[in-house]
């Protein structure tokens, strides 16, 4: 082999193995964490330290945790219908926070609930009411829940007992509101930003990357986006529903679907870089389709559902 050629060769070799290094690809099958047809268990939400699941049944009924290394037991928090509804973590993780739905028969009353997780009961922190169209979520440093209310905000003081301890791993604080994308920053500020300015824009399931650089969001109708929040760049996903984070920011996942007019036929889970030059599927069925994926807050993992099944499952990633 000649000198050029032999130079040429570990150039190659090199932007191979660089290639090959930042692939992200999934370490086995997908393995199960519990399996509930009764409850019919879905949406897992990981604990900041990763130590504990939240899961929630068929139309939010019923709020439950389950231990991630030894899932033999499942504790009940709550058992009545529209209590798990789009649940949230405390910072220190010692809370989980609601919109709660009260049956009434006139119509529905809504209120936020704060549940301890170590099975103490629950907390309203304010009289029911007819209208709640956003869900709360937590400041950076647990003093007070957050209520979007389109373009203004409401506060909710927590109770002393209540606020943060020691903060574990915090998730960044977010909740799309409309038009408009509301969420906490580090230094505890409340921002508004809206990523498209067309009036008639609804965004939904909106989630800051752990280092604030990004914010994923989905749009009503449309498609899942990234926005980089240092560039102001936006990069377009398609169709993807659910993103959440990897813990270094680097991968964002979210499921695609597929179905006939009258039910699901076919999903699959996407991970993907920021910025769209990486994207891996890493599972895919007709037969056990997945739903609602969510990063483990601590370590490249991933927890999803199969739809319709009860039965959770997750699936570690490597990315060398």
């Amino acid at each position: 082999m000649t000198p050029t050629h032999l130079a040429f060769a570990i150039v190659l070799t090199g932007i191979m193995a660089t290639s090959v290094q930042s692939q992200i690809r999934p370490a086995g099958e997908p393995v199960m964490l519990t399996d509930n047809m009764d409850l019919s268990l879905q949406r897992p939400v990981p604990s900041p330290d990763g130590k504990t699941i939240a899961l929630t049944g068929s139309n939010f009924t019923g709020l439950y945790l389950i231990d991630a290394e030894q899932p033999s037991e499942l504790i009940t928090l709550h058992s009545q219908p529209h209590s798990g509804f789009n649940v949230r973590w405390s910072p220190d993780g010692r809370h989980l926070l609601t919109r709660y739905s009260h049956p009434q028969q006139m119509g529905r009353y809504f209120s936020i609930r704060l549940y301890d997780v170590d099975g103490e009961g629950y907390l309203d922190l304010n009289e029911p009411v007819p209208h709640m169209p956003a869900t709360p979520f937590f400041d950076s440093h647990q003093e007070q829940v957050v209520l979007p209310l389109g373009g203004d905000v409401q506060y909710f003081r927590l109770p002393p007992a209540k606020t943060a301890s020691s903060p574990t791993n915090p998730e960044p604080q977010v909740q799309a509101s409309g038009d408009r994308i509301i969420y906490i920053d580090e230094d505890n500020t409340l921002r508004q930003i809206q990523p498209d300015t067309a009036a008639d824009l609804h965004y939904l399931n909106a989630r800051l990357s752990p280092d604030g650089n990004y914010l994923a969001y989905e749009v009503y109708g449309g498609n899942l986006y990234v926005l980089n929040n240092v560039t102001g760049e936006i990069t377009d996903f398609g169709v993807g529903f659910f993103p959440t984070w990897s813990p270094d920011s680097k991968y964002l996942s979210f499921t695609r679907n597929t179905d006939d007019g009258y039910r699901h036929t076919y999903g699959e889970i996407v991970v993907a870089s920021p910025n769209r030059s990486q994207e891996e599927v890493i599972y895919a069925s007709s037969e056990n389709i997945p739903a609602h994926p969510h990063f483990c807050t601590v370590q490249n993992r991933i927890y999803f559902d199969y739809m319709g099944s009860g039965t959770i499952m997750y699936i570690d990633l490597l990315t060398n």
